[in-house]
């Protein structure tokens, strides 16, 4: 037969099939194999009609012998996995999916296919191994509806608490593998644990939830000061918070929210842990002390220290000789926890009787992810030979360890007002290095640069805005020596809550600052820092993306993350109620 009248066969059954006239597309796909029945082409079309039909079986023949003709058309093998899976085949669509995954490892639907193929076999730390593996090959898949997906089917299938300890066995392994953490508070949440979830996706497992489905040892926590490895140096300082009742700040409209009921600062006593023969581990969310019986140094440690505790399947364990003060902090990379949880922390060490001095190695998650950890590091005198970073190394042990005190634990929000002190004493003088002439006396710090907690009517804002003066700033553009000489500069700052907002502790006192939120997030970080510096604070919540009419993923209404709707002219009377239109 000439090609063209092959070609006729195959429009023939291209036509037949997309008018649902299946009679016809099976028969002209038969013609086609007849005339090629050497050549997969045929057979791959008449499985695709034959699905259409709702003839599985004979679909599943047609493209098994396509296979066979051509066993690299990882298409078809995908294909066949779904039919397999849509059969409740699992162990052959797993087969299947293998096959097509070793033909294209790069597609990460393959993968997620496969995963959802084995759900269904009860292999239940197979999967989770298996969903790492995606994690760790294709990062970006793991994304929040998906994780979303997988906990509904494994709960649909009443295997909670099974997919509970194999996670958790997991991240014992590897307590890096954040989307994991979302994974577990999805099932708590659906167990009716609700605060137990609310603090794994903070990446905070509570020790309870490791008690009850973790399979490995049990930990002992006990305080640094009944450790008998551990002796305690305590530290004076003199900006200590103590008692301080902080005023509610101005609003337009209801100002109840409750955060502003918790409104008595005192700051923590602080002090330093000289631990004997101590054993540590540190990674972006976790910081975690041990005495060198293994047992968990808890008002040192952080977030998931008793998974880590209770882990004997951690990477090895690096020895350091000498002194080694281990300074990590939850949030690695934040700009407002590096500058208020992890700097302050220098000072205890200062005011040690031993001073830096008698310290051989610095531990501090990185020095170089960030150009402002570089900066204040160097500014602090910090050598780079004498630090280890514990992005790249993070679990070891030492003759001896110092640890600061934490000073703004997971649950004790408030900063401490030393370290607002610390801040502006120690890194004031970094903005000499700025241009005289950068930045003006009205800011308006934008997120535009962020995928989340965005202002999400800017054009509108900066409408009224920017004819009042106010000069649009995006932080991330600058460095830590211009950020510090714009905040000294102002007089008046309009943002959406931010880690930028730690540059507040450089303010001239009674700048004025407003901070905008989502109504779903109101944290009082800054409200707090105000108070210190003595600066002009109000606040103001934007519209409720739900009475907007707005999906979840429109708004990104996870956790802290919700874009903010102001309510422009609510933004111009409070300006002018603080006094800043004058």
């Amino acid at each position: 037969m000439s090609q063209q009248t092959l070609g006729e066969i195959e429009q023939q059954a291209q036509a037949a099939f997309e008018r649902g006239d299946w009679t016809t597309a099976i028969a002209a796909c038969r013609r086609w194999i007849a005339e090629e029945p050497e050549r997969p082409d045929g057979y791959r079309a008449l499985g695709l009609v034959l699905v259409a039909r709702e003839q599985p079986m004979a679909a599943i023949a047609a493209w098994e012998r396509a296979i066979a003709l051509d066993p690299n058309d990882g298409d078809l093998w995908a294909r066949l996995a779904k039919l397999y899976g849509d059969l409740h085949q699992g162990e052959a669509a797993i087969a299947a999916y293998d096959r097509a995954i070793d033909l294209a490892p790069h597609r990460p639907d393959l993968h997620l296919a496969w995963i959802r193929s084995a759900i269904g076999l009860e292999q239940d730390g197979w999967v989770i191994e298996r969903l790492k593996a995606l994690y760790l090959s294709h990062p970006l898949a793991m994304d929040e509806t998906v994780i979303r997906e997988l906990a509904d089917r494994w709960l649909a299938l009443d295997r909670a608490r099974s997919i509970l300890t194999h996670t958790l066995t997991l991240l014992q392994a590897d307590p890096r593998l954040w989307p994991f953490y979302g994974l577990l508070g999805h099932l708590l949440q659906a167990i009716d644990r609700p605060r137990e979830a609310t603090d794994c996706f903070n990446r905070a497992i509570p020790a309870t939830v490791v008690r009850d489905f973790s399979p490995h040892r049990p930990f002992c926590e006990i305080i640094a000061a009944a450790h008998p490895a551990v002796c305690l140096e305590l530290i004076t300082l003199e900006t200590q918070a103590k008692g301080l009742i902080l005023p509610p700040p101005p609003t337009i409209g209801p100002n109840d929210h409750p955060i502003w009921h918790d409104d008595r600062a005192d700051d923590l006593n602080p002090y330093l842990a000289w631990v004997t023969g101590g054993r540590a581990w540190s990674d972006w969310s976790n910081t975690v002390v041990m005495g060198p019986d293994g047992r968990l140094l808890d008002d040192l440690s952080g977030h998931s220290a008793a998974l880590v505790a209770a882990s004997q399947t951690l990477p090895p364990c690096e020895s350091l000789p000498g002194t080694v003060a281990f300074l990590p902090i939850a949030g690695g990379t934040n700009y407002f926890h590096w500058m208020i949880d992890f700097l302050p922390r220098f000072e205890l060490l200062r005011r040690s009787a031993k001073g830096l001095t008698e310290i051989d190695w610095f531990v501090v998650f990185s020095r170089s992810l960030a150009p402002f950890q570089r900066e204040t590091l160097d500014w602090l005198g910090i050598p780079a030979d004498k630090t280890i970073e514990s992005a790249w190394q993070p679990h070891l042990t030492a003759d001896r360890l110092v640890v600061p005190s934490i000073a703004c634990r997971y649950g004790n929000w408030k900063p401490p007002r030393w370290g607002c002190q610390f801040l502006r004493d120690q890194f004031a003088g970094l903005s000499e290095g700025a241009a005289p002439d950068l930045g003006g006396d009205r800011l308006y710090i934008s997120r535009q640069d962020a995928n989340y907690r965005r202002v999400a009517n800017e054009e509108a804002l900066l409408a009224i805005l920017e004819p009042l003066g106010f000069q649009t700033v995006i932080l991330s553009r600058l460095s830590l020596a211009e950020q510090i000489a714009l905040f000294q500069r102002a007089k008046v700052i309009v943002a959406p809550h931010g880690a930028g907002l730690v540059n507040l502790v450089f303010c001239a006192p009674e700048t004025c600052v407003i901070e905008l939120f989502s109504p779903k997030s109101v944290p009082g970080l800054f409200w707090v820092i105000s108070h210190y510096m003595h600066l002009h604070y109000g606040y103001l919540l934007g519209a409720d993306p739900e009475g907007l009419g707005l999906s979840i993923e429109q708004s990104r209404a996870v956790a802290n993350h919700e874009d903010i709707w102001v309510e422009v002219a609510d933004l111009v009377q409070l300006l002018d109620r603080l006094g800043a239109l004058t």
